[in-house]
């Protein structure tokens, strides 16, 4: 019986994708076969491609790009090879499924398919796979057994002989080690008038009647009722703070999550970066696409080469972006997560659906090492001095810093990327 999904796709060009729909068609049961070697630069192995596309197989899919439409033009390539052995097949009703993957113009699709209905998986991977498998549940196409280990389909696709190596390594987090005063300031303005509050020069959370910062409200003594300096470390506690038999403060552990947080924020803005709403109340910080943002950032002093962190590809801007959480414990540090923004030539942001479209595609050849690369790159340059901490609040003993390096670990355990 005939249960064979066979992958025809560009290789190596786009071993990422063809890799990636067989991973996931495997784990869900489907008997799948992908060409992630080349097999097909052999002479000796067109039979057994043939015989698994005449024989075997229930569905062609393939994986259309602009690379897959240039081979499938080129006489005598493997894919053409395949298109023709596929087209032979007459005996079962859409045996040849097209799944386009990139930008490419449909009118550039091989003459053979021209007339088929494509699953558009460009816009989302996601959507495209689940539209593919309701309509093999439709077409009743038989799974087999999970494959214990569909992984190792996707290890071959990346070129990584072993998926770890007994070896000592050293691995970069995204933990950024923040300093931060001993000492804390609860002032009570005598007005909260906007003017007032706008004017002051540090950064501060309001909190009933009071604000909270590490400022110590020097040159500002006239303008407050009251003043308490207050140990930091005491916040860190989920407890409420009591004062005094007026004053006491409700999850202090949050108020200071809260002011650290906005400190970054301001400092964000200070050093030219851009905001960008994510969804519900988050937001990310990016690089605009400028010539001062366009340098490449040497990154020699971490043992590494340079990066920059604007691109121009695929006739749009990409910016690189950061957004951050605190963490108290087990010590004071920001977590920095990526994030990828896209703008049109004229240097505004491309609408949310165009974001999802450039990041399923831009950056769909960058391995760990380059995202690495570019927080790294990021840090070095809010620093501005390789060799000195990054400064969010200067004040006479109550110093905000953050390490522009991320925290280090070390492991046993490694493994290789990609041309390693």
């Amino acid at each position: 019986m005939k249960d064979l999904i066979f992958i025809s796709h560009a290789s190596p060009e786009d071993n990422y994708k063809a890799s990636w729909l067989a991973s996931k068609l495997k784990i869900l049961g489907y008997r799948v076969w992908v060409d992630i070697q080349d097999l097909r630069t052999g002479d000796s192995f067109w039979p057994e491609i043939e015989k698994k596309i005449r024989k075997e197989a229930l569905r062609f899919v393939m994986i259309v790009t602009n690379h897959y439409n240039e081979k499938a033009s080129t006489p005598r390539s493997g894919v053409r090879k395949e298109i023709a052995c596929a087209d032979t097949v007459k005996d079962i009703e859409r045996f040849i499924y097209p799944a386009k993957f990139d930008d490419c113009d449909y009118g550039d699709f091989p003459i053979d398919i021209l007339e088929l209905n494509a699953n558009n998986f460009y816009a989302n991977w996601g959507v495209g796979l689940k539209k593919l498998l309701k309509e093999f549940d439709e077409d009743k196409i038989v799974k087999n057994e999970k494959d214990v280990n569909p992984l190792s389909l996707w290890y071959a696709s990346q070129k990584i002989e072993n998926s770890f190596l007994k070896r000592e390594e050293r691995y970069y987090s995204n933990w950024f080690r923040l300093n931060i005063p001993k000492n804390i300031s609860l002032h009570f303005p005598k007005e909260f008038k906007n003017d007032f509050l706008n004017e002051l020069p540090f950064t501060f959370i309001r909190y009933e009647n009071a604000i909270l910062t590490f400022h110590d409200g020097n040159t500002f003594e006239d303008k407050f009722l009251d003043s308490f300096d207050l140990q930091t470390e005491d916040f860190f506690q989920e407890t409420d703070l009591k004062l005094n038999d007026q004053i006491t403060i409700k999850e202090p552990n949050k108020k200071i999550v809260f002011l650290l947080n906005k400190a970054l924020k301001s400092f964000y803005i200070k050093m030219g970066l851009h905001r960008y709403q994510l969804s519900g109340k988050r937001e990310a910080y990016f690089f605009p696409y400028n010539e001062l943002n366009k340098k490449q950032i040497s990154l020699k002093h971490l043992g590494r080469t340079r990066k920059a962190l604007v691109g121009n590809q695929l006739g749009v801007y990409w910016h690189y972006g950061i957004s951050h959480k605190v963490d108290l414990l087990p010590f004071p540090h920001y977590k920095i997560y990526h994030h990828l923004f896209f703008s049109d030539l004229e240097k505004h942001l491309v609408d949310k659906r165009s974001q999802i479209i450039y990041r399923r595609s831009i950056p769909s050849d960058w391995y760990n090492r380059d995202w690495l690369d570019l927080l790294l790159a990021c840090f070095t340059k809010l620093c501005g001095d390789e060799n000195g901490v990054i400064k969010l609040y200067e004040v006479v003993g109550r110093d905000i810093t953050i390490s522009p390096i991320p925290e280090l670990y070390n492991s046993n355990i490694g493994y290789n990327e990609v041309d390693e």
